[in-house]
């Protein structure tokens, strides 16, 4: 399992950007664009 912790932004939504935590099981072999992916 791992924690990514994603910088957002979206200024019709929010005035700030903000972080969002994701938690993910994360197969072996897994590569950042497949937990980007999964995100």
């Amino acid at each position: 399992m791992a924690t990514f912790r994603i910088k957002r932004f979206n200024p019709e939504k929010q005035p700030e950007p903000y972080f969002e935590e994701f938690e993910l099981d994360i197969p072996d072999g897994a590569t950042l664009l497949d937990c980007m992916n999964e995100i």
